[in-house]
């Protein structure tokens, strides 16, 4: 996900923030990437992917787990990347998820606008969903909450495109 505005957000407990992604062309995702702008030491964050939601595809709401990275130590800022067990995605829209443990650790979102701003459905524009405790991500992906700060910047990494 890319951005003319970028922002720096703080985590929440406990709280896994969504963003739409448009996938153009099925394909082999083997990592994931975030960039954490504030360390929290002791603490730890996730980055995982949903595919496409349940019965309505423009929120995440039923979508599968597709892939999750378990534990990355936020004690250290900057780009991280995250190795997942090669998943093939389908085209269309998934959801990359940022889980954070704490409101110390801060990540980049992108700024004001909705990502998708065309779209009717609310959800496009970010949204959250709150763990019951820390640990894995929730699969399929549970009723969710509008949130435009979950607009997160991060990456797929792409290791084969399914033509």
């Amino acid at each position: 996900m890319f951005s003319d505005h970028f922002a720096s957000r703080n985590g929440v407990v406990n709280r896994v923030f969504l963003a739409p992604v448009w996938v153009p062309v099925r394909c082999t995702v083997d990592e994931l990437v975030a960039y954490c702008n504030a360390a929290s030491a002791g603490k730890n964050f996730r980055l995982g992917l949903y595919g496409r939601g349940t019965p309505n595809w423009e929120t995440p709401l039923g979508a599968p787990l597709l892939a999750e990275s378990g534990n990355i130590a936020a004690a250290v800022g900057g780009l991280v990347y995250a190795i997942v067990p090669p998943v093939i995605v389908p085209a269309g829209l998934v959801w990359l998820a940022l889980a954070t443990e704490d409101a110390v650790m801060q990540y980049s979102a992108s700024g004001n606008a909705d990502i998708f701003e065309n779209s009717a459905d609310p959800m496009m524009g970010g949204c959250h969903y709150l763990l019951g405790a820390w640990g894995a991500l929730t699969n399929p992906c549970p009723a969710v909450t509008r949130n435009g700060n979950a607009r997160v910047i991060c990456g797929l990494h792409t290791a084969l495109w399914q033509l």
